[in-house]
């Protein structure tokens, strides 16, 4: 179907924009184009997975959480 063909569409242009830019903001605090990538990827799947695990409980407390540690998370082994 054109609709669900579309939404895939715009869906897969996000996520691949959101990586992009996650990707070059950690390579511009010094980290390289491979390691930046991977870390991007996974900081959008721990968000993602948050996002799901705190609406199916109704609780928001390890999606907070996680947002408050992933400076550290991406940074780390950096000297920002």
């Amino acid at each position: 179907s054109g609709g669900r063909e579309k939404c895939g569409n715009q869906l897969k242009s996000a996520f691949q924009n959101w990586i992009l830019s996650l990707t070059t903001i950690l390579e511009n605090a010094g980290i390289d184009n491979s390691t930046a990538t991977v870390r991007a990827f996974e900081a959008i799947e721990r968000i993602q997975g948050a996002l799901i695990v705190a609406r199916a409980l109704d609780d928001t407390s390890n999606f907070d959480r996680l947002i408050k540690q992933l400076p550290d998370i991406l940074l780390k082994d950096t000297d920002n």
